[in-house]
């Protein structure tokens, strides 16, 4: 939804460093592919302006007007909204805004930590968003949500509510779509425009929704009752041409009293479906798991060479601790294609891995290893 004012006195606030609560402020993040930025009030977006920098641009394409992490406590109170403005009944009260300080995904070097709350609810939420050069097409969003208050929350569910407008003037004939291999519900125009989705990292999809009604005449908000539906219920895999206001969720959780779960989501980006399906696929395996990367701080998998590749490529797998490794290569929907090594590998050992493409479609793919104490994986693009 393009809405010419909808931010200009949020993005007249300073872009940087710690601040108070009540202040809603935000900070860039930049990758060599996307630029977007995030603020201390669980939102992720920009100016809906065409001629402004947009929420989330990939390859300097816009991909959409406004993102945030929503949390459905009821089907009467659903908090946070794709804007979050400060005028805006049921959204999060803005808290600090800074550099992340913890980094649980080795491939991810770059990080930006947000917390804000919801004092009436007794909830509060800690955010970091990660993001790097090793995979510039998607950010990860971590939420730490904890229960303040004396008892128990049950059947949660945190999501992301997006507003994605792809090309720009052309939003209004956007289509939808969802992917359950990657559960990833995803925006797009036509082959000419990139990809634009958000996964789900680790957890189980609880419901997700293309269209969220826009809100009634006169009001700022959509009724919570939409919103908890779209977390809760699967809309179904394709949406018609249309404005797409969408939500997806996780969960349900429970948190006890003094108690807190973490959940992550991926906003994710590709140059056409097939892409954005790679990507979705690396940031689940960037995203999944805190050993990411190879046990004990080792790399796993070296990058591919070469890279893109039209007959074949090689990569090195090595492991700090002596364990059964399976090296499988991946599609971009997720379909094991070819299994490059499944055996033992001990310790300090360094073991060619060779990829033949020669009777494979061009396209994206992963290289995938699975350990008994890691996870890793290589992107590897297709050409002829």
């Amino acid at each position: 939804m393009r809405i010419a004012t909808l931010l200009v006195a949020l993005l007249a606030l300073p872009l940087a460093g710690t601040v108070t609560a009540q202040t809603i402020t935000g900070q860039p993040i930049t990758t060599s592919t996307i630029q977007t930025k995030v603020f201390n009030n669980g939102g992720l977006q920009g100016d809906c302006n065409t001629s402004a920098q947009p929420w989330f641009t990939f390859n300097g394409v816009e991909g959409g007007c406004g993102e945030s992490f929503v949390l459905g406590l009821s089907a009467t109170n659903v908090i946070g909204r794709a804007y979050n403005r400060a005028t805006t009944p049921s959204v999060w009260t803005p808290g600090t805004i800074g550099p992340s300080t913890v980094f649980p995904y080795p491939t991810l070097t770059s990080g930006v930590k947000v917390t804000f709350s919801r004092a009436a609810d007794n909830v509060s939420v800690e955010g970091n968003y990660y993001s790097s050069e090793a995979n510039p097409d998607f950010i990860i969003h971590r939420y730490t949500i904890t229960n303040t208050g004396t008892t128990a929350l049950t059947n949660v569910y945190p999501g992301i509510y997006h507003d994605f407008d792809v090309a720009g003037a052309s939003a209004a004939t956007n289509l939808g779509g969802y992917d359950a291999t990657t559960k990833t519900a995803y925006v797009y125009h036509n082959t000419a425009n990139p990809y634009f989705g958000v996964t789900v990292i680790g957890g189980t999809v609880s419901g997700y929704n293309f269209d969220v009604n826009y809100p009634p005449t006169g009001q700022l908000e959509e009724p919570a009752a939409d919103m908890w539906t779209g977390l809760t219920v699967a809309a179904g895999p394709v949406s018609a041409a249309r404005d797409q206001r969408g939500v997806i969720g996780s969960g349900p959780y429970t948190i006890p009293a003094g108690g807190s779960v973490t959940v992550a989501f991926a906003t994710v980006a590709g140059t056409n479906q097939a892409d954005l399906l790679a990507n979705a696929l690396a940031a689940a395996a960037a995203g999944t798991s805190s050993s990411n990367g190879g046990p004990d701080g080792t790399t796993a998998l070296s990058a591919p060479y070469p890279n893109p590749a039209t007959s074949a490529a090689r990569l090195d797998l090595s492991v700090a601790t002596s364990q059964v490794v399976r090296v499988t290569l991946v599609d971009a929907l997720g379909r094991e294609v070819a299994v490059l090594h499944d055996g033992a590998v001990a310790a300090g050992q360094t073991v060619p891995v060779s990829v033949s493409t020669r009777s494979l479609p061009t396209g994206v793919y992963l290289v995938r290893a699975q350990g008994e104490t890691f996870s890793d994986s290589r992107r590897l693009v297709l050409t002829r």
